[in-house]
């Protein structure tokens, strides 16, 4: 009896770690339960050099899931940023997918973002498997953010249709999603984190505190890059407002972008460099990092991309002992931060000096909040506890069986 399939389709290297950190924990904490239910786990990952392809293989043999995975690294072989190399490169992936279908036949095909979903469902006319598409978020909506033609947002909105109609399940970020066709499952999958990364220790932050000589500052955390939607300029008036009643308030700023628009802001408002500090680091650098702060500023404005959005910045800052102040429009985030006491939600445009107090006599050095933010994430938001039950969640909604 042949042994029965799932495909893992990611459209990038594996190795870029920081890029697709989400499909990382979802590939690794789920794998243990695909393979006690005794399905054969093929990783199927586009768009590689080789030097990506060596490196995959090293990390995987580090890890020890050599033997455990079949390992697919398909090579690259035209060029990037050019529309017709990108229509070969996208026949070429369709076809070596295809066959991949074909010998493997695979049950299931775990398809990531738009991209991997519209290979899984243009090649998956080759067999019968059920495709879960990773849908992350509202891309439509992002793409009209960023300003792109018509023509592309209205290509890309058939491709989505297309890509619902060829699914089993959609996953996404939301806890809803209003224009997904009736007949399709609809699983709300949160970004959760790796407590291995991201933890909380009373003692460290402490430590580190003191190491950055920040043990009589209130200490407000920004991880993240310098999009729009992170809305930068605001966050910098956010704190300049606060320092100037507030002197002993410090922004600590965790960015993998290049600093300029942080920096013009910072200009622009004349706060002094004694009030603030930028760093670049890895993951395991920015847990123990950001773990010396009070409360991680997660300000995003009103819009649908926002609406159907769960930031994994959330459950790594909670993780790590901090609080959040947000505003309402990250419609699945806001509920729980207030429900929780998870931190504040604030309209971003009006906050007189009665909230900036109120924040400040909230949020200094308050140990236990931090304490109490860690357990909360640890039991709602870790993948070492909720890996079994978004596997049961998702194989349930395929009408497939779990032991």
């Amino acid at each position: 009896m042949q042994k029965k399939s799932i495909v893992f389709l990611l459209p990038v290297s594996y190795y870029r770690k920081e890029k697709i950190r989400n499909f990382q924990n979802i590939f690794e904490f789920l794998l243990p339960f695909f393979l006690r239910d005794g399905y054969r786990v093929i990783l199927c990952s586009l768009n590689n050099t080789d030097r990506d392809k060596i490196r995959n293989h090293v990390y995987f043999k580090q890890k020890g899931l050599d033997h455990q995975v079949k390992l697919v690294f398909l090579k690259r072989w035209f060029p990037r940023g050019v529309p017709f190399y990108q229509v070969l490169e996208f026949i070429l992936n369709n076809v070596r997918i295809g066959f991949i279908f074909i010998h493997y036949r695979p049950k299931v095909v775990y398809a990531y973002n738009h991209v991997g979903a519209f290979l899984a469902s243009t090649a998956g006319f080759l067999g019968r498997a059920k495709i879960v598409f990773d849908m992350r978020g509202d891309r439509v909506d992002e793409l009209k953010k960023e300003g792109r033609p018509l023509w592309q947002v209205k290509v890309f909105e058939y491709i989505q249709r297309f890509i619902f109609r060829r699914s089993a399940l959609v996953a996404s970020v939301s806890d809803q999603f209003s224009d997904l066709p009736e007949k399709i499952s609809y699983l709300p999958k949160y970004n959760y984190y790796d407590a291995n990364v991201f933890n909380y220790s009373k003692s460290d932050a402490r430590a580190f505190r003191k190491w950055f000589k920040l043990e009589d500052k209130l200490v407000f955390v920004y991880s993240g890059t310098d999009r729009s939607y992170q809305m930068v300029p605001e966050m910098v008036t956010f704190f300049s407002r606060f320092y100037s009643k507030y002197p002993n308030s410090f922004f600590m700023i965790n960015t993998t972008s290049v600093p300029d628009k942080f920096l013009a802001e910072i200009e622009r408002h004349q706060i002094p460099e004694s009030a603030w500090m930028i760093n670049r680091l890895n993951q395991k650098e920015l847990c123990q990092v950001q773990m010396a702060g009070d409360v991680a500023l997660m300000l995003r404005d009103d819009l649908p991309l926002n609406h159907h959005s769960f930031p994994t910045k959330f459950t790594e800052y909670i993780g790590s002992g901090l609080p959040v102040i947000c505003t309402p429009h990250v419609h699945t985030l806001a509920p729980v931060v207030e429900a929780n006491g998870l931190g504040m939600v604030i309209d971003l445009y009006r906050y007189p000096d009665v909230l900036l107090t109120e924040i400040y006599e909230k949020f200094y050095q308050n140990d236990e909040l931090k304490a109490y933010c860690a357990g909360f994430a640890f039991k709602e938001y870790a993948w070492q506890s909720k890996g079994n039950v978004v596997y049961d969640q998702m194989m349930s909604a395929m009408g497939l069986s779990v032991k």
